[in-house]
């Protein structure tokens, strides 16, 4: 499909905000084209966050449409060495498409895709790691997993074996300084039976709060898009 035509929607948004939100868009669609990156919090999932949310503000499904086509770019560039953290690899691929599947953004039938990562991250022995981050190391995990359990009463089959979530609360409990690491603190009250409420605030909350790196910061514009969008 082309899209070149987004470039000058139809829509006229006369709010500054609105003003704003689509010249963010205009310029992700120019920027996602070359993006090499697929994770959550720099790449083509969290750009496809950006797009689902502004395709509900401003009533126009071509947006969803482009959100679709990043993903499926996704799943076409997913390879055995694509890192494993939330910032940029499968786990955050994983917690964006779950999260896409609970917001009606797209078809169920995602959870194929979702049970192959599942299986895939399970292949880590979680009792050698020991960055707890939320980037790149358990407290990613946590919310992964997490959102995946709240979700599992739609499927006949819990996402995850006893054995490695057996594993996972053992390394969790384990945690310096929990109070650091939200994520890790909510999967162990769920694993006790507690109820989780707005859980995935958090998350969205730790992706538009974060800063550039490396990146030029108009890579970073959807973050400040999504920011407002989600107030």
């Amino acid at each position: 499909m082309n899209y070149v035509h987004m470039l000058n929607p139809g829509k006229n948004i006369v709010e500054m905000n609105g003003q704003l939100l689509r010249q963010i868009a205009n310029y992700q669609i120019l920027y996602s084209a070359c993006c090499k990156d697929l994770g959550l919090l720099r790449g083509k999932i969290g750009i496809s966050l950006f797009f689902f949310h502004y395709a509900h503000f401003c009533g126009d499904s071509l947006y969803s449409d482009y959100a679709n086509e990043l993903i499926g770019d996704v799943y076409d560039d997913i390879r055995i060495d694509t890192p494993w953290g939330i910032r940029n690899g499968l786990l955050g691929i994983g917690w964006g498409l779950e999260y896409f599947m609970q917001k009606g953004f797209v078809e169920c039938g995602s959870n194929d895709i979702l049970t192959e990562l599942d299986n895939k991250i399970m292949e880590r022995d979680l009792r050698r790691v020991k960055d707890y981050s939320f980037d790149t190391g358990i407290e990613g995990l946590a919310w992964y997993v997490l959102i995946r359990l709240l979700s599992s009463e739609r499927y006949l089959q819990k996402p995850f074996d006893k054995m490695y979530l057996d594993d996972l609360r053992g390394v969790c409990e384990n945690v310096p300084n929990k109070v650091c690491h939200p994520g890790i603190s909510l999967l162990l009250d769920y694993l006790v039976g507690k109820q989780i409420d707005d859980w995935y605030l958090v998350v969205l909350g730790k992706i538009t709060s974060q800063r550039t790196g490396g990146e030029k910061k108009e890579a970073l514009l959807w973050v400040e898009g999504l920011k407002y969008l989600l107030r």
